[in-house]
């Protein structure tokens, strides 16, 4: 694998990762660290060293060992079954990069190639790739006279990329196993499917600022909330019901941490200004 002087960082994934928010400051600053490693390793993304080589790199072991134990229990970095440390993503990103410049290789060869056919009208040899523009460009029919490409059909399209799905990103954005049962993947799936027909999709971060809330509910709340929400119509995820009254956004019931910033920080947007201030 050749090296790549420069990787991939995309700044709202960073700031919007629900688990490395929850790091210190100490530990992020490790963790763009190794990712800068794990881009020069091969395979991408693997750094294939014990922990005291990378105590002995990064330096100050103690500092370092207290970081990265939080980064692993936070879920930000993953080990291997040979215990070496990897970043989820790039070595996924890696793997996908590797077979597009395998498939670009296999192209080029049969692009190039010494198949030949023998094209129509003048009888003058065309390679299979060539004819294959020539047909579809409109040239073919001007160089031999003929209506009729070689093949008789145009190229075969590729097939479209998979999609992550709303659930795959919320376990990405979890932090603990505690939500990942049946019952709550289920749930999940209807709020996704609801906010999808009434609004629109879910995006990235509002799905791990949303997972964060609901693991701070637990499991069962969790999922009461949802259901509430989807119930009453609601636009987010609120505490559910306590002793029959709901805690949704115009209840006036407590609500989440979370929610509760945000229902304030919307109550300060949309406050009439003050026409008489006092000028001191």
């Amino acid at each position: 694998m050749a090296k790549m002087p420069w990787m991939k960082f995309f700044p709202t994934d960073w700031l919007g990762d629900a688990a490395l928010r929850r790091c210190s400051l100490s530990a992020k600053g490790l963790w763009i660290e190794l990712l800068s490693l794990m881009h020069q390793c091969d395979p991408r993304g693997v750094l294939p060293w014990t922990r005291g080589d990378v105590f002995d790199v990064i330096g100050t072991k103690k500092e370092t060992e207290k970081a990265l134990k939080e980064l692993i229990n936070r879920g930000v970095v993953s080990q291997n079954e040979d215990g070496f440390l990897y970043s989820r993503r790039m070595a996924k990103e890696s793997g996908i990069s590797d077979t597009r410049s395998e498939s670009g290789k296999k192209g080029a060869d049969a692009r190039w190639g010494k198949d030949v056919c023998h094209g129509k009208g003048d009888g003058k040899t065309v390679a299979k790739p060539m004819a294959n523009t020539m047909a579809n460009s409109g040239i073919w029919h001007m160089a031999s006279g003929s209506d009729s490409s070689p093949s008789g059909k145009g190229n075969a399209k590729g097939k479209p990329k998979a999609k992550v799905t709303e659930w795959e990103q919320a376990q990405e954005a979890m932090t603990s196993d505690v939500l990942k049962t049946g019952d709550f993947e289920t749930s999940w799936t209807s709020w996704a499917d609801e906010c999808r027909t009434k609004r629109k999709a879910l995006t990235k971060r509002q799905i791990g600022l949303q997972i964060h809330d609901l693991e701070e509910m637990g499991h069962d709340r969790a999922i009461q909330s949802i259901r509430q929400s989807i119930k009453n119509g609601y636009t987010g995820l609120f505490e559910p019901k306590l002793d029959g009254r709901s805690t949704g956004p115009n209840s006036g019931q407590p609500q989440t941490p979370a929610a509760k910033r945000r229902a304030d920080k919307a109550a300060g947007e949309f406050a009439e200004p003050d026409l008489n201030p006092t000028i001191y």
